[in-house]
């Protein structure tokens, strides 16, 4: 028995290890990308870039490391420079297409429009040599940036990956503008949304972004997003209304 023991212990720890791959929300990501975006990449990223995205900065440093956007000096890569030249502009898609091999190469032959939520989880755990309680994230995450990507899979695959994206350019639209649409599809330069209007409502689109700000938490559970989401669109109709 104890030589059994022995044995499956020295296979356990023959497993290779590697870190889990980028965990925190599609929202806590775009929040990190906007703060690159205006305020350039430093030289080197640690926790303090993203000191503002409460309670994901950690995972959302970690995560670049995970997917090969920062080396082990925490300096940028050439595909994190992309992505944030692209990020909000309609070059987002395809440079996504184009680092998404790079940063999911165990992922690449898993053919999204047949794979089954349990062959996904296979081939995450199978990679990283374990399963822990936030590989459901990473997995999401995953399918976020394949959506975005314009990588073909299946509708449960697409429902999972709509509410993080969604979720995502409703806290970027907000941030931007100040103001709620419910449906955010096409992207957009610096320069290009409209600004909130001065008045009355400018503290309801402060009020605004400050609460979407929250569907950013991965803690949050999806009664509570659609809380959330039921209070900003009513803001949102104050901000249309007093701006009439």
């Amino acid at each position: 028995m104890l030589q059994s023991l022995s044995f499956l212990s020295m296979l356990d720890s023959n497993i290779t290890r590697r870190q889990i791959p980028f965990y925190a929300s599609y929202a806590g990501f775009y929040r990190a990308m906007r703060i690159l975006k205006n305020g350039g990449l430093p030289r080197r990223i640690e926790t303090r870039v993203f000191a503002t995205i409460e309670g994901e900065a950690s995972r959302v440093v970690a995560g670049f490391s995970a997917l090969g956007w920062i080396d082990e000096a925490g300096r940028p890569t050439a595909d994190l420079r992309k992505l944030v030249s692209a990020f909000g502009t309609e070059e987002l898609g395809s440079v996504l297409a184009e680092v998404l091999p790079r940063a999911y190469p165990y992922l690449q032959d898993l053919d999204l429009e047949s794979a089954t939520n349990n062959s996904l989880r296979q081939a995450f755990a199978s990679y990283i040599g374990r399963e822990p309680e936030t590989l459901r994230n990473a997995e999401t995450f995953f399918l976020c940036l394949a959506s975005e990507a314009g990588r073909p899979m299946s509708e449960h695959f697409s429902r999972r990956a709509s509410r993080g994206v969604g979720d995502a350019k409703r806290w970027l639209r907000v941030a931007e503008t100040g103001v709620l649409e419910e449906e955010v599809t096409k992207p957009f330069g610096p320069n290009e949304p409209p600004k909130a209007k001065a008045g009355s409502s400018e503290g309801i689109g402060s009020l605004t972004t400050k609460i979407v700000a929250l569907l950013g938490d991965g803690d949050m559970t999806d009664d509570e997003k659609a809380a959330v989401v039921t209070l900003l669109s009513y803001l949102a109709r104050r901000l249309k209304c007093e701006g009439q």
